[in-house]
Formats: structure tokens, sequence, C-alpha cells
């Protein structure tokens, strides 16, 4: 998969930002992320915001791709009553500053018995729009902040930019700068996607390589 090249060139602990607007279908990498992970036997945890992750999984099947890949995937559902996966804890949204609380409280012993996971999460755009000031704004950023580095995983942020930049314009480079890794998808097919800012000396060199045409 054409993916794969970048997905190798991570490193555990990073923090990985895959922007798409509104009239993108992401859930193409999210399958090749699962699929990469499944074949390195990697974990795979996916964070499923406010049924994001049925929106995928209804988005694949009528691509004609095979939904039954998340069928065993270990998901953390946040908000939202439609279940895909294997859910393991539910987060509730009452508010977002209760949320943050609980999250912290219980994500780390949640993740504390695998080694190596890659961790998906769905639906981030979302949550930020729940929120009802800037304060609550910053406590979510502050909850991925803190779990940014984590060695155990590799954590994609699937996110609408469009919808941000349309209602909360500064909270996009909030997550950017957050990002050790960003990567722009396309819904053309000429060019499917970009990486935009890292970190990773070792992505750089591959995108050199991408370039070349070697």
């Amino acid at each position: 998969m054409e993916t794969d090249i970048i997905w190798d060139s991570l490193k555990f602990g990073e923090t990985v930002l895959l922007e798409h607007d509104s009239l993108t279908f992401p859930y193409k990498e999210l399958a090749e992320l699962i699929m990469w992970s499944k074949e390195r036997r990697y974990t795979i945890v996916i964070e499923d915001i406010l049924d994001t992750l049925y929106t995928y999984r209804s988005q694949m099947e009528l691509a004609g791709m095979d939904p039954n890949i998340l069928n065993d995937i270990k998901v953390l559902k946040t908000g939202g009553r439609l279940e895909v996966g294997e859910v393991i804890t539910r987060f509730q949204v009452s508010d977002i500053l209760s949320l943050t609380k609980e999250f912290e409280m219980n994500y780390e012993s949640i993740l504390s018995r695998i080694e190596h996971a890659t961790v998906p999460i769905v639906g981030v755009d979302k949550l930020f729009l729940l929120a009802e000031s800037k304060m609550e704004i910053l406590a979510l950023v502050n909850t991925f902040t803190r779990y940014a580095g984590s060695k155990r995983r590799i954590a994609f942020y699937f996110i609408n930019t469009a919808v941000l930049m349309h209602n909360l314009p500064y909270v996009v480079p909030l997550l950017e700068e957050l990002a050790s890794t960003v990567i722009k998808i396309y819904k053309d097919n000429e060019k499917t996607f970009e990486i935009i800012k890292s970190t990773n000396k070792r992505i750089q060199k591959i995108l050199q390589v991408i370039k070349q045409g070697v």
C-alpha cells in the first residue's frame, strides 16, 4: 500500500495529524493503517468520538471495501450509541471538563498493558464543537499533549480541518504545533496525501526518495 512507506518511517511516541476536508473520504487511510498494523502485529485501539467510526465503516462498505476489518478492533468510545468493533471502554460526554478528567483517570491504565499500539482517533473535530469556552478547548488540547511522546503508542488524529477552520480556526494551529508529523489527505487521485511537517528525519529521507522517483 502506498502509505506503508510512511507508516514504516514513524517512531513510537509520535503524534500524527491527518488533515482532511469535508469532501474527502479518509476511511482509505484508516483501512490502510489498520492493515499495516495487523501485518506487523501491533495492537490497534481506535478512539471513536460521537459515532464517527460508524460513518467510516459505512463509507468503506459503499466503496466496496471489506468493513469487517473493524470487527475485532478494540475501541474506546466517547459519546454516541452506534457500536463498531470491540468496545472496551465508554466515556460519557456531559461536559468537556468532566470528560477530560475521566479520560485522564482511565486512559493510561487501559493502554498500560500494551507494549506497542497504533491509536487512530476519529471525530476529534466534533469534540471541539461541543466546547463552550476557550478554557474547555485548551483542556482538550492539554489532554492530547499529556499523552504525546508515549513510547507505547503512535497516535493518529484524523481531523476535519474545514469544520474547525470555519468554527474555531485557532484550534488547527494548536493541534499542528502539538503534532510531530502532519499529513494532509487530498480527495483527488493524482495526489493522495502530502507531509507538511515532520520532526522525524527518517520521513524526510523517504520524501526525498519519493520526489526523486527512486
